[in-house]
């Protein structure tokens, strides 16, 4: 567990931010995510929380103020899964709660997801889908080196496109 302190910013370790510890996701934190989830993301990933739980539970992070004891962003990712090459990882979802934008926390959950990715050698990509109106998300994307790869035309169910983003690993 790691923690970085909201007085100094300073981190002492790769696992925390601003009293946000970032840690596999446990059957408890359900109820948490969900609200996490519903608030972030237009699309309910309820279903698969524990079905990827137990596929790898080192993928499923959550990011949880030690303070609030708080749920206030996660990660949710397979390996192979969706339309994506073959030993690659594809986050399904990422969502971190408005108030806590902007601080760090979604690095903080790639980075983790990246580190836990070394425990899957065969593993050398990450793909994500990004709404092409999402022009913040796409920006934080790039700036962790993130690679544009096409446009998939009508993604979501709504209608609108996704851009899909790589990173090599």
């Amino acid at each position: 567990m790691v923690l970085i302190s909201k007085k100094n910013g300073k981190s002492t370790n790769m696992d925390s931010v601003n009293n946000i510890i970032c840690r596999e996701y446990t059957r408890k934190d359900f109820d948490q995510v969900d609200v996490v989830n519903s608030a972030t993301l237009r699309v309910s990933f309820s279903y698969l929380f524990n079905i990827y739980h137990k596929k790898h539970p080192d993928l499923f992070l959550v990011a949880e103020d030690s303070l609030e004891n708080k749920i206030v962003a996660f990660i949710l990712v397979d390996i192979n899964g969706g339309e994506v090459k073959k030993n690659s990882a594809l986050v399904y979802a990422i969502g971190v709660l408005e108030d806590y934008r902007r601080q760090g926390i979604g690095k903080l959950l790639i980075n983790k997801l990246i580190d836990n990715l070394k425990k899957h050698p065969k593993v050398k990509e990450i793909y994500l889908h990004v709404q092409e109106s999402n022009k913040d998300a796409y920006k934080f994307y790039k700036k962790l080196n993130f690679k544009f790869v096409k446009t998939i035309n009508h993604f979501y169910s709504w209608g609108e496109n996704a851009d899909q983003l790589s990173l090599k690993l």
